[in-house]
């Protein structure tokens, strides 16, 4: 987890995101899903959709996800 410091205060930052993606089911058959994720920290990299797209492959049991979009829904400090 990542925090912040403000005035004596720590304070967690979530980034809500909307993903869309591409996939190849376990028998090869193609589709298209969305997943809405929470991360404590933003996409700002290659790296960060990669691992996003990991976590996609192995929740689902896909092959081949392709993130094709992705979309900051809202930023929430606790």
């Amino acid at each position: 987890m990542r925090f912040t410091a403000k005035a004596s205060v720590i304070q967690q930052k979530n980034y809500k995101y909307f993903i869309s993606y591409h996939f190849s089911d376990n028998i090869n058959n193609p589709g298209f899903g969305n997943i809405e994720i929470i991360r404590d920290a933003q996409i700002k990299s290659f790296e960060d959709l990669q691992e996003i797209k990991e976590v996609i492959e192995m929740h689902y049991k896909f092959k081949n996800v392709v993130i094709m979009n992705y979309q900051l829904l809202n930023l929430k400090s606790e």
